[in-house]
């Protein structure tokens, strides 16, 4: 598994479109590998995921590097720690009361005075994501499909948060366009995490996936591409 790592120099084009069919080609080449997830054994499947959890750690901590959304990024990097000792563990006993103790932390964030035009979507993300995690671990059931949910969750706030923090960089009177490049290319590889953990899940942990199941993983897969991708320079 790779993590995102920062360009120290801007690319040339040239070599800034060969970067892009690459990335392409490596997505196209995911899609294929989870087309018949069910084969990935299940082991195989958890080493994937804990790198996956310190990944979007590191991806977390790079968005949100002030703090600014204190308790929601420090309450987050508790949980992704402790989804990455379960799985590193192989043991599903505490997740619902990692979950539960998330969910009632980041219950304040609903009262902290920031720009509503950003802070709205955020809020529905994270809320949506802790209601999906919180009903996956009452739930129960297999543990990698346990873990693959959660994963796929905790995929979809950091991703929230990168996005809040791209809109405040936009709404900005001095835009950072370079710590919104940054933040647009890790967002490329966090939700290209979502897209293989909603595959493996359906592909996985749904006994009948219906046509709906797998529009939804081909819609995850096109919304990896950023709308907005800065333009290169020779």
């Amino acid at each position: 598994m790779l993590c995102y790592v920062p360009l120290t120099s801007k690319p040339s084009t040239q070599g800034g479109v060969m970067v892009k069919k690459l990335c392409v080609l490596f997505l196209a080449g995911c899609l294929v590998t989870v087309s018949a997830p069910a084969t990935v054994p299940a082991a195989q499947q958890r080493a994937v995921l804990k790198d996956m959890l310190l990944c979007l750690q590191g991806d977390l901590q790079a968005a949100d590097p002030a703090g600014e959304l204190d308790p929601l990024t420090i309450e987050t990097m508790i949980l992704l720690d402790r989804l990455h000792e379960a799985v590193t563990a192989d043991d599903p006993e505490n997740l619902q009361r990692f979950v539960q103790d998330y969910a009632a932390a980041i219950a304040p964030l609903q009262d902290q005075q920031l720009n509503l035009t950003c802070l709205l979507p955020l809020l529905m993300s994270v809320f949506s994501s802790t209601t999906t995690m919180l009903n996956t671990v009452a739930a129960g059931g297999d543990q990698t499909c346990q873990f693959l949910r959660l994963t796929n969750s905790a995929a979809d706030i950091v991703s929230a948060v990168q996005t809040y923090k791209i809109c405040m960089i936009d709404s900005s009177e001095t835009p950072d366009q370079t710590t919104r490049e940054q933040i647009v290319r890790r967002q490329v590889v966090v939700k290209t995490y979502n897209f293989i953990t909603s595959a493996l899940y359906t592909g996985y942990c749904k006994v009948a996936p219906t046509f709906f199941d797998w529009f939804n993983v081909l819609l995850d897969f096109f919304a990896i591409f950023p709308k907005e991708y800065p333009e290169e320079t020779p």
